[in-house]
């Protein structure tokens, strides 16, 4: 893969979100900044044969609060499963069941 530079997380997103199946081919796209409880990933993925939701932040520079951003998240996402699978199952008109949450640094 080809270096890319991002001036902007937003392009970085964008990116990132075109080339999913390239990168992650087992990962599905649920939805682009997903509101879930009061937290808002930049991107919410689910892994099917993992059965777990992913959520992942775009960062055009390095932070300390990183770390603490994706546990939040993590909580958010464990709280709030049954809105991640109703979602998941309306983006690909299907069924997902046993759904886990996962943070991986």
């Amino acid at each position: 893969m080809d270096d890319v530079n991002f001036p902007d997380e937003s392009k970085l997103h964008k990116w990132f979100e075109d080339n999913l199946h390239i990168i992650f081919p087992n990962l599905k796209l649920v939805k682009r900044k997903m509101q879930i409880s009061n937290k808002i990933p930049d991107t919410v993925v689910y892994d099917p044969q993992a059965h777990t939701f992913v959520a992942i932040e775009y960062k055009n520079r390095c932070s300390d609060t990183v770390r603490q951003q994706a546990e939040n998240y993590l909580n958010k996402m464990d709280d709030n499963r049954a809105t991640l699978t109703l979602a998941y199952n309306k983006s690909y008109n299907t069924h997902a069941e046993n759904t886990t949450s996962t943070y991986t640094r």
